[in-house]
């Protein structure tokens, strides 16, 4: 059975569509499949589908909902199972049978085919990704509350998605595949800077130096009409163009030793290190910030600006080098927060020996932070792309979360310490949360 909630909303076993039944008892459903495998409380359901004006009769509504969606759902196929659960409902389905499921999978299994350097892997997942989608996510929600985020978050997820596609085609040496699914995005999205960097690139390419510099010229000007300016990343990128800079020519395959530790537009990772120059003072700072004793340290910059190959390929190998009193003995956990920072946070612990990490990972993170971790090493947690933080996340993991790292960065002698980056354009975020707000802005 498959349930696709990308375009048209639409439930189909064997081939055949399950009729799902009026309006409101299908925003039921779509509500519980957005939070699969989780109880989902009577009274959020009412809240999600009805909003702040439900009728007297809407519980014994949605208990005629459910006892329909079981009717309608469960004799096509055993895999589904909506329980009752106090103090609601539990909707028991695969991630593998919801298609907004397999498709964030998708995108992160081809994220990690770039990172490993293997662009034909990235582009066949990404471009299955893709073909998920048959229209706008949710769009028979599309004017109710409660789809607005998730809405939102698959859209941009969507874009990321095209992104990533073209930077692996650009590496397979495809411009025009990377410039056909650059202008969907641009299209969707015109201020989106990585996809005009990628675009100018591909353009240059291609041979199109002139076009490449009015890419430019006209994005600034869209950026100009919102009172912004291109970031320092896209100036330089610019001026590489009009220089015609070797290092944008595609990287050739070689059959000897010799080896290009350009990175085009991947990040520098802890590997690269001997190949990263250029930002010693930045990472001097983030070295005096943590040994002067501070437990959270912020790295926040544009999108692009190489924040994570700052921390990395930079600030990483030097506390593994001792640049710290006791770093060589750290232990370095790293994360990205994802939909599911607590998940995440469990298996970066447990990767680093902390027991019960998985289970319960905040309560673990507390543990380290008063007694250390292992044999009483201290840990540094570092959250790359913290902003997912507040784009991807719920709102109860993201408190949750950010109670915590209040807590460990208060901590005048605990045993951890926290390093994320954040784009700039989010910096206000962190503020909104009272308590994290007092840790994350500097003391002056």
């Amino acid at each position: 059975m498959e349930y696709r909630l990308l375009g048209a909303f639409e439930v189909v076993s064997n081939g055949t569509h399950v009729e799902l039944g009026p309006p409101k008892q299908r925003a039921v459903l779509a509500v519980l499949l957005l939070h699969a495998g989780e109880v989902v409380s009577t009274d959020h359901l009412i809240e999600q589908v009805w909003g702040d004006h439900p009728p007297r009769t809407a519980a014994h509504s949605v208990q005629l909902y459910i006892s329909d969606l079981r009717r309608s759902l469960e004799p096509v196929g055993q895999e589904i199972a909506i329980e009752t659960r106090a103090p609601g409902y539990l909707l028991r389905v695969g991630s593998e049978y919801i298609d907004l499921r397999r498709f964030e999978r998708l995108v992160a299994e081809g994220g990690r085919a770039s990172s490993d350097g293997n662009a034909a892997e990235s582009v066949s997942r990404l471009e299955e990704a893709l073909g998920l989608w048959r229209g706008s996510p949710l769009a028979e929600f599309a004017y109710d509350e409660f789809a607005q985020t998730e809405i939102r978050r698959l859209e941009e997820l969507r874009l990321h998605a095209i992104e990533e596609l073209a930077a692996a085609e650009l590496e397979l040496g495809r411009t025009q595949d990377a410039l056909t699914a650059l202008d969907a995005a641009l299209a969707h999205d015109p201020l989106r800077e990585r996809a005009r960097e990628l675009q100018m690139i591909a353009l240059y390419r291609a041979g199109r130096h002139a076009q490449a510099l009015r890419a430019y010229q006209g994005f600034a000007t869209l950026l100009a009409e919102e009172g912004l300016d291109p970031s320092p990343a896209l100036r330089r990128l610019q001026e590489r163009i009009l220089l015609h800079d070797p290092t944008l020519a595609p990287v050739a395959p070689s059959s000897g030793q010799a080896r290009n530790p350009y990175k085009g537009l991947s990040a520098f990772d802890e590997e690269d290190a001997d190949d990263f120059f250029g930002r010693g003072e930045l990472v001097e700072r983030l070295v005096a910030s943590l040994a002067g004793g501070a437990r959270l340290v912020a790295v926040v910059g544009p999108s692009g600006g190489g924040k994570s190959s700052v921390v990395n390929a930079g600030l990483i190998p030097a506390l593994r080098g001792g640049a710290v009193r006791g770093s060589k003995r750290w232990a370095i956990a790293r994360i990205l927060p994802g939909r599911r920072p607590l998940d995440e946070l469990g298996v970066a612990l447990a990767g680093v020996g902390v027991s019960g990490a998985r289970e319960q990972p905040l309560e673990a993170l507390a543990e380290v932070a008063r007694a250390g971790c292992g044999s009483g090493r201290d840990l540094l947690l570092v959250i790359d792309q913290f902003e997912e933080v507040f784009s991807a996340a719920g709102e109860a993991d993201r408190d949750r979360i950010l109670d915590a790292l209040s807590t460990l960065s208060e901590m005048k002698d605990g045993h951890a310490r926290v390093l994320l980056t954040l784009r700039g354009d989010f910096y206000d975020r962190p503020l909104l949360h009272l308590r994290f707000s007092r840790v994350f802005v500097p003391n002056v």
